[in-house]
């Protein structure tokens, strides 16, 4: 990204995010939302913030020390600023830790627009595809070796924020308030909504997926619905399909079929809602060429295991294609209710609670008891989650934040870094406290992920101080048959935090790392 189009960029999310002169909040309302949008969206903001850090106007609060927060408070003190961090979990990324069945990409869901990616490109704190519990566990440990000792922790719940042109005060829940020049809340999501007192585990709990059973019912047609519908045909291998999917429609009419579909919904959008009415027939008779096909069922596995199998999808939108999903999870949806394994059925209509009794009821005006026992063997409810700035702005400044992801919708659109304010000398990082040894270790475990992810074995690799500071790319060896298979997912060459990865002849004779250090 040219440096006009990414200042341009961090204005935009400047915009989307600003409350008021010295407070922000990472929008919320700004669509696709994953861990790595939110990182970029972060220092994209940070990059837009840095001239407000002038002598005398360093203190920076941020509230909530989850993937965003962590992110913002790495930027700012990558750039001299003095951080607090406001987290009231004592335990760092405690919804992730245990979601071993949530495998987690970079990018996936923003295909067609881009490439699908199983790696970060990020000045600092990066990670790969990879299970949940990988992704934090990493996270964390470069968050120890290089920010702990730049960015004061403060494990406490933020209870109110006072800002005016002279500054912010933040309220704590233990009564003591912090002051600050600039403070950005970055609170992302409460629980998921529930519904009444029906049995639904939540996301990212490890029973989450319907592994077991053979009815199974998810309300909800945003990705997270779409997932656990995907989740008890291919297992952990949602995210894998989702990358052979999107390379194999890389060069097919269908990727641009598919961005202009898109591009029509959008232009009708419902005013007031996250929904099109555009029904998207499209997509019931979307089509993908036989080698995809065969591709697909394999990942799938034993037709007899998953023939008995009954998954309905519940969705109150215009379509159960619905316009806030990605459009990768519809087409996989797509091939598994419309294609040759039609293992999933979707019924337009809501989930009802009346005379103490939960139910489905269909637009048809069918209902059907939802209670143990019934006739679902689970029930999975994929509703949203409410922003948790909802505590601490007013209800106009929680509408203001909603108005400024329309109209600055561009935020969403952020792809890069600012590299000349974050930018990697042999010193290593500025003033964060990375330093190149971290940056090493970090590197060789994403790649060690990226493998494991796509059954690569990497024979050999070389990390230089180098590859970070002069633009040197880092080296693989692959065997021919995993070379093969990497070129078929075009998963190199990979851009990999500051460097890039290639994968070719690896000259054993030269200086690298010792093994510990790797």
């Amino acid at each position: 990204m040219g440096d006009s189009e990414h200042d341009k960029l961090a204005s935009e999310v400047e915009r989307a995010c600003r409350i008021s002169d010295t407070l922000y909040a990472l929008n919320p309302f700004l669509t696709q939302q994953n861990f790595y949008s939110q990182q970029l969206r972060a220092l994209a903001l940070v990059a837009a913030l840095a001239k407000q850090l002038s002598p005398g106007k360093r203190n920076v609060c941020v509230v909530g020390a989850g993937i965003a927060g962590r992110t913002l408070a790495a930027g700012f003190a990558s750039l001299g600023a003095s951080v607090r961090l406001i987290e009231a979990r004592r335990t760092p990324f405690e919804r992730y830790r245990n979601a071993a069945h949530r495998e987690l990409h970079p990018n996936i869901i923003f295909w067609p627009a881009q490439h699908p990616t199983p790696a970060t490109a990020l000045p600092f704190l990066n990670w790969a595809q990879a299970t949940a519990d990988k992704v934090v566990e990493d996270l964390e440990k470069e968050w120890a070796n290089g920010f702990a000792d730049k960015v004061s922790l403060i494990h406490d719940r933020a209870t109110a924020v006072r800002h005016d042109a002279n500054g912010i005060t933040v309220e704590l829940e233990n009564g003591e308030p912090i002051e600050a020049d600039l403070a950005v809340l970055a609170t992302g999501f409460k629980a998921e909504r529930s519904f009444g007192t029906l049995p639904s585990p939540s996301y990212w709990s490890p029973n989450a997926v319907a592994d077991e059973g053979n009815t199974i019912l998810v309300s909800g047609s945003g990705d997270g619905g779409l997932i656990d519908v995907l989740s008890p045909i291919l297992g952990t291998r949602v995210t894998r399909a989702a990358h052979m999917l999107a390379v194999a429609l890389s060069d097919s009419p269908l990727k641009e079929d598919v961005a202009k579909v898109e591009a029509e919904r959008t232009s009708r959008m419902i005013a007031g809602t996250r929904d099109s009415e555009d029904p998207c027939a499209f997509y019931r008779k979307v089509q993908f060429a036989q080698e995809t096909e065969d591709k697909l069922s394999v990942l799938a596995g034993s037709h007899e295991h998953l023939s008995s199998r009954e998954i309905t999808l519940l969705y109150q939108s215009v379509s159960p294609y619905s316009f806030t999903a990605a459009p990768i999870n519809k087409l996989l949806l797509a091939y598994f209710s419309n294609g040759p394994r039609k293992y999933v059925k979707s019924v337009k209509g809501e989930l009802r609670n009346g005379g103490g009794q939960h139910m489905m009821a269909s637009n048809d005006g069918a209902s059907e008891p939802l209670d143990p026992p019934c006739a679902f063997d689970r029930v999975i409810v994929r509703h949203g989650a409410e922003p948790a700035a909802a505590d601490l702005l007013t209800p106009a400044e929680l509408t203001s934040l909603k108005e400024k992801a329309v109209e600055h919708s561009a935020a969403a659109d952020v792809k890069d870094y600012d590299q000349t304010i974050f930018r990697w000398t042999k010193d290593g990082m500025r003033k964060s406290g990375v330093r190149l040894e971290v940056m090493r270790r970090a590197i060789h475990r994403q790649l060690n992920h990226v493998a494991s992810a796509y059954d690569l074995i990497i024979k050999r690799s070389i990390i230089l101080d180098e590859c970070f500071t002069n633009a040197r790319p880092i080296r693989i060896e692959l065997d021919a048959d995993d070379r093969k298979k990497a070129e078929q997912l075009r998963l190199f060459p990979l851009r990999l935090g500051p460097t890039t990865v290639k994968v070719g002849p690896v000259n054993i004779h030269r200086n690298r790392p010792p093994d510990d250090e790797a």
